[in-house]
């Protein structure tokens, strides 16, 4: 079976020399400028504070990232676009670092071997803030940025932050929580406006001759733990892998200058996790990510004079909710000169092999089904092996092996029973059920479901009542380690003839009874029979004699059927020189289960307890009965 596919488009994007990007969500874009900061350390995010109690200031959290651990002490200056209070003992706590600030500038010492994330919390005067929009925190050639509220009141704060490192996408559910819905209304309608004026530069590359029309130069995808680490099989990967994305490109000169208003459009993976964002791309314009993955660059007046335009875009990203696991394709379908990549993707499930078992039906059992799962992790296989050694008193019969879909935890999502595997040509079997996988399949990352089914032998089968248990193990051996499951199941045994009785009608000393007939359900001929004898106290109810086919549903209970007619399907028979006897007779041949039931009545009076008991007997010589008292009161006590 092909392994489902997830298409994932990954189209960069980005036309203009970016510094920073205003965004909650992973995106960043980056101009292309050295650093003398320690690269592994970059701004994260910048936010409102909201816990801030005091009227005349305004709290904001600053993150800084550390990805990974540094050698010695590092020192950063970051420098704001407002000055900032001396930090207060309510900053102090609020904060995972020690820092210092004088007039616009925070000193961060980050010390050897920090936490993957510091936080700052500082503090600027409202009055210092009135005349900005925005706050920006700017580290070398980072920057990240926060809306600022128009009003005193913080409640419709925005909460974005854009930079040149890596945001981590955690969520596609947030949908840029932290952005003010006035600003970002404000945004679209500025970009809208914009657009509408401005020209498609991929128009622009088309008219210009040149192909193919994008300003994308390289886009390249990276997978990542959760330590920022990547995995050293970049085409297998797990399904919580965090997805690095970065793109460079550049503004050919064939259409140079760009007007303001000129755009760009591109959209992300189909197949990761999409937020709604804005932000500005440097100071050349803004952008916008809408619920679709459609991301829309505008640029401004300054690129009407700038030439060289080039940079690079990153975003990060998670496999999306409806990513089946398997071989998933990255495809980038507006950019004709990527071709599309494939990526093996695992499973969050690590258990190689699973078993259970039931049977053909309950009761009587004439065969076991032993069901086994192998390889839902999706690990790679080669010469795989499944061995499966059969009970005692059991037979190897067959074997059918289909291939299984999984979901992202490694739950079974389908069974493809339309199309098992062919023995001789995907795997070979040996006559104890030994399998070998062969072919194409020699070397797989496949889930299978392999069915086994195994007869149960006739000496195992209990001639009366009973239970008989039947338990084994499987192992499978991925080519590298053999790994065990194993299941045990118990199977029930009906006897040929049970008698049960008597059961009080209330009636003037009628009682029931009922017999069970060839519950194991066996072959008997026509002319079998159930001969019944009572006691001399009792005699049979005219008329009461009835019989019903008796089937049983999955789990084992019993189903009354059809009524059996007389003269037709059997035949009552009383004994001539007995008339405590009778005798059913089967006209024809039967292998179902049959239930009899009838009344008897005391002949006399009854003053004192009376002792009265019916037993049966079949023309195979198998044998029971039931005894009771009946009382004055017509209660039955069954012995």
């Amino acid at each position: 079976m092909e392994s489902r596919k997830k298409v994932a488009s990954i189209i960069p994007g980005l036309v203009l020399l970016l510094q920073y990007i205003v965004t909650p969500v992973g995106v960043i874009a980056e101009a292309l400028t050295d650093s003398s900061v320690n690269t592994a350390i970059s701004l994260s995010q910048l936010k409102i504070d909201e816990s801030e109690t005091k009227t005349d200031l305004t709290s904001f959290n600053l993150t800084l990232k550390v990805e990974k651990p540094i050698e010695q002490n590092e020192t950063v200056i970051i420098d704001l676009n407002s000055s900032i209070n001396t930090p207060s003992e309510d900053n102090k706590t609020k904060s995972t670092t020690d820092f210092t600030a004088n007039e616009n500038k925070l000193t961060v010492v980050v010390a050897a071997n920090s936490n993957n994330e510091l936080n700052i919390n500082f503090s600027v005067l409202k009055e210092k803030l009135k005349d900005l929009n925005q706050l920006t925190a700017t580290l070398n050639n980072q920057k990240v940025s926060v809306d600022l509220p128009t009003t005193d009141s913080t409640t419709d704060s925005t909460e974005s932050s854009t930079s040149t490192s890596e945001i981590s996408t955690n969520s596609s559910e947030s949908k840029s929580q932290s952005t003010s819905e006035s600003k970002k209304e404000q945004t679209k309608q500025e970009t809208t406006t914009q657009a509408d004026a401005g020209r498609n530069i991929r128009d622009l590359l088309d008219g210009a001759g040149v192909s193919p029309a994008s300003i994308i130069n390289d886009a390249t995808t990276v997978y990542v733990d959760k330590d920022g680490n990547p995995y050293p099989d970049q085409n297998n990967v797990p399904i919580d892998a965090a997805v690095k994305i970065d793109y460079t490109w550049s503004i050919p000169e064939d259409i140079m200058p760009l007007k303001a208003g000129d755009y760009f459009d591109f959209k992300l993976p189909d197949g990761v996790t999409i937020e709604e964002a804005m932000g500005n791309i440097g100071d050349y314009g803004t952008y916008t990510i809408d619920a679709d993955g459609t991301v829309h660059f505008v640029f401004n007046e300054k690129v009407e004079t700038k030439h060289d335009i080039h940079g690079t875009f990153h975003y990060d990203a998670h496999f999306d909710k409806e990513t089946v696991p398997g071989e998933v394709v990255i495809d980038t379908p507006t950019e004709e000169n990527f071709p599309p990549s494939e990526v093996h993707v695992r499973p969050d499930y690590n258990q190689g092999i699973d078993k259970s078992g039931h049977f053909d039906k309950t009761p009587n059992p004439s065969e076991v089904i032993w069901e086994i799962n192998i390889n839902r992790p999706l690990n790679t296989m080669e010469n795989a092996t499944l061995t499966d050694p059969m009970p005692a008193g059991t037979t190897y019969k067959s074997v059918v092996i289909y291939p299984e879909t999984v979901g992202p935890n490694g739950e079974i999502l389908s069974v493809d029973k339309a199309h098992p595997l062919v023995e001789g040509t995907d795997y070979t079997v040996d006559a104890n059920g030994k399998i070998t996988f062969i072919g194409k399949y020699a070397k797989t990352d496949q889930a299978f479901n392999v069915v086994y089914t195994i007869s149960i032998d006739d000496d195992t089968i209990p001639e009366k009542v009973g239970n008989v248990n039947f338990t084994n193990t499987a192992t499978l051996n991925d080519g590298k380690t053999d790994t065990d499951a194993s299941a045990s199941v118990d199977a029930e045994y009906k006897g040929p003839i049970t008698k049960n009785g008597p059961y009080s009608t209330g009636d003037d000393q009628v009682y029931n009874w009922n017999v069970e007939y060839n519950y194991n359900e066996q072959k008997h001929k026509a002319g079998s029979y159930i001969e019944d004898t009572m006691s001399d106290a009792i005699e049979l109810v005219d008329g009461s004699v009835k019989l019903y086919k008796i089937t049983f549903d999955k789990d084992g209970n019993e189903i009354k059927g059809a009524e059996l007619k007389e003269g037709e399907d059997y035949k009552l028979v009383p004994d001539p020189n007995d008339p405590q006897k009778f005798k059913i007779v089967f006209l024809k041949d039967i292998d179902y289960a049959v239930k009899a039931e009838y009344q008897t009545k005391v002949k006399d009076i009854v003053d004192e307890n009376v002792p009265i008991e019916n037993s049966v007997e079949t023309d195979t010589g198998d044998k029971d009965g039931s005894t009771g008292n009946a009382t004055q009161e017509g209660l039955v006590k069954k012995c």
